[in-house]
């Protein structure tokens, strides 16, 4: 989806979400896989993620809408588009 849409998307599910007790970020991501884990890769240290920084990462400017939690055992990621 376009990023525009995906801003869309992402405001009907909110910017947090609660899936299995677990707290979820609700974050726009790019959705071809080697960008999606660049982005994840440069920012999930600080844990800090940007809609908009995440256009400068696609390559095809086509995006997805994810769920992220930082748990102990690791992030977790619920896809909704």
């Amino acid at each position: 989806m376009t990023f525009k849409e995906a801003v869309s998307y992402k405001s009907k599910k909110g910017d947090t979400i609660i899936e299995s007790n677990i707290e979820m970020i609700v974050i726009i991501v790019p959705s071809n896989h080697k960008d999606f884990i660049r982005y994840l890769d440069d920012h999930r240290a600080r844990f800090d993620f940007n809609d908009d920084v995440a256009k400068k990462y696609s390559s095809d400017n086509d995006f997805i809408v994810i769920g992220l939690s930082n748990e102990i055992t690791g992030y977790q990621i619920k896809y909704f588009s």
